[in-house]
């Protein structure tokens, strides 16, 4: 039909389109079926548009007094405008956005259901007071002991958030575990100080040893006593 259409236009270039060739063509239009592969956002604009004219018609034709119609004037008001006919239109109330999220197309500060606002404080307090960090244990799981100990007036109070901690400890379980009284303690860490002492010295031992050779030419002194024991004396050869 499409194909048959074209044709038919082709054929009507270079002369005047007359009033039943007009309506002819206009009926052709009007039976054809809806574009299956068209312009989505077009189609669901042309259906807001045509969905809001019909509920405003619906509800001024249902209002029979004038407080009735500015009623129905008021509730159809608070749609917001379609897409494509929104200038000018600045969301402010919570039923601008009809239960929906922001209009990015219009660039003013938005707060839909009330989120963001700074001026709006939660019930039972600020966002400061309601709002806590989030913080892990040693086994990498998520803390929630901060929940419970929260605005507690008495800060040295103990609070059992877990079964660990209402299971009894037991201090002493093996005679081995128990520490060691003074002496104890004293004689080991003699024990410590002298071996490493030890080790010290025999690694200056090693460094510096003890027969250091003298520098060649320098003269050397020698001390002779005679072995008879007579009248010689004992002296000093260099």
């Amino acid at each position: 039909c499409i194909y048959i259409f074209v044709l038919h236009i082709e054929g009507t270039r270079g002369r005047k389109i007359s009033q039943q060739e007009k309506e002819g063509t206009m009926s052709l239009l009007a039976s054809l079926p809806a574009p299956r592969h068209g312009d989505a956002a077009e189609h669901d604009d042309e259906k807001n548009n045509s969905e809001l004219e019909n509920e405003q018609r619906a509800l001024v034709s249902q209002g029979g007094e004038h407080g009735g119609k500015e009623s129905n004037r008021r509730r159809v008001a608070e749609h917001a405008p379609p897409y494509g006919a929104r200038k000018g239109f600045i969301p402010r109330r919570l039923a601008d956005f009809d239960q929906g999220g922001a209009y990015p197309e219009i660039h003013v500060a938005q707060y839909p259901l009330e989120m963001g606002r700074p001026d709006k404080k939660r019930a039972g307090g600020g966002r400061g007071e309601q709002t806590l960090a989030l913080t892990v244990n040693a086994e990498g799981e998520v803390n929630y002991d901060a929940i419970v100990s929260r605005g507690r007036k008495n800060e040295n109070s103990w609070i059992a958030t877990g079964h660990k901690a209402l299971v009894p400890k037991l201090e002493k379980l093996n005679d081995s575990f128990e520490r060691p009284d003074e002496e104890e303690e004293d004689q080991v860490a003699k024990d410590t100080a002298t071996a490493l002492a030890l080790k010290v010295t025999k690694k200056q031992a090693a460094v510096n040893p003890k027969n250091v050779p003298t520098v060649p030419g320098e003269a050397q002194y020698v001390k002779y006593t005679p072995a008879n024991g007579g009248a010689a004396k004992a002296r000093i050869i260099k």
